[in-house]
């Protein structure tokens, strides 16, 4: 969920104007200097609090920087593997690039259909801000941002013209990550487990296949030609995903339920978690079993 700024951001300047103190404001949280906001920060997922802070700071900045990278993503809610959200980045022709306190500021042109605006902040537009970060990753989080932009609706054609275009650092692991990347990837996990299986040249898996199993319909996270399923489990899989008034043990049931009809298809299962993806087992795991289904 996408927070709005409006009314969620306190600038001291303005609080002080209306007659706040600073030991009133030390009772918000601070997201940047001169800049707090009233929202208990703790419940929100790292993201959505950069993108408070990058709001924020954007508006107060008094500048003619567009937001872009990690802070622009975090904007237009693109999906991000790892990011580093300690700064605010911004974009434009007219400064060099620097990094100083809360700010990075990134050296760059940027063509008018590049840019957006959201909450009365120019960002730069979900192309852009995919091949910007793509080009600043390693392969993982490059086919993250390329999956999410794809997903978000970003056209694929446009993004390879930017690519083709540019000569720096990084742009052959955004060119790879482009080719590779799958609107159809749900979500960091499902981008990174991919980036696995591509490193170790694995089969390139079917994403979200249909399968209908005694009149119940499933979408598979990774289909290798019906023999072999690949579920990846992330973090808060099943309050995620609870039907109404259903509890979390009504919800393994059900998911254990879903597992046996596929497995009943003569699919092999195979699971797999964040820990076993930062570990090193999924690839391994996942061979065995494409071993046994004669598909390696």
């Amino acid at each position: 969920m996408d927070l709005p700024a409006t009314n969620a951001i306190v600038y001291r300047a303005d609080a002080l104007t209306e007659g706040l103190s600073d030991r009133d404001l030390a009772r918000l949280e601070r997201l940047a200097p001169g800049c707090y906001t009233r929202v208990n920060t703790r419940a929100l997922r790292p993201e959505q609090r950069h993108r408070l802070m990058s709001i924020g700071v954007a508006t107060k900045s008094g500048t003619d920087c567009v937001l872009s990278h990690q802070s622009a993503a975090a904007v237009l809610g693109l999906a991000m593997l790892g990011p580093d959200l300690r700064r605010v980045h911004f974009t434009s022709a007219r400064v060099n690039g620097n990094v100083r306190g809360v700010r990075h500021l990134h050296a760059g042109q940027l063509s008018d259909d590049e840019i957006t605006v959201v909450e009365g902040v120019a960002v730069t537009g979900i192309e852009r801000t995919a091949v910007d970060l793509a080009c600043a990753s390693r392969f993982p989080a490059a086919l993250t941002i390329m999956d999410s932009a794809l997903r978000t609706g970003a056209s694929r054609e446009w993004m390879e013209q930017m690519c083709a275009g540019r000569q720096c650092r990084g742009i052959r692991v955004a060119r790879r990550a482009l080719e590779l990347a799958d609107g159809e990837s749900a979500n960091p996990g499902e981008s990174w487990s991919r980036a696995q299986m591509i490193g170790a040249k694995l089969p390139i898996p079917v994403l979200q296949r249909e399968l209908w199993v005694e009149g119940k319909q499933y979408f598979l996270d990774f289909d290798f030609d019906c023999l072999v399923n690949g579920e990846f489990d992330g973090e808060g899989k099943y309050l995620e995903h609870r039907r109404p008034g259903e509890d979390v043990a009504a919800a393994i049931i059900r998911e254990k339920n879903r597992e046996n009809a596929i497995r009943s298809t003569g699919r092999d299962v195979v699971r797999w978690d964040w820990d076993d993806l930062r570990g090193g087992h999924m690839i391994p795991r996942l061979t065995k079993a494409l071993t046994r289904a004669r598909l390696l």
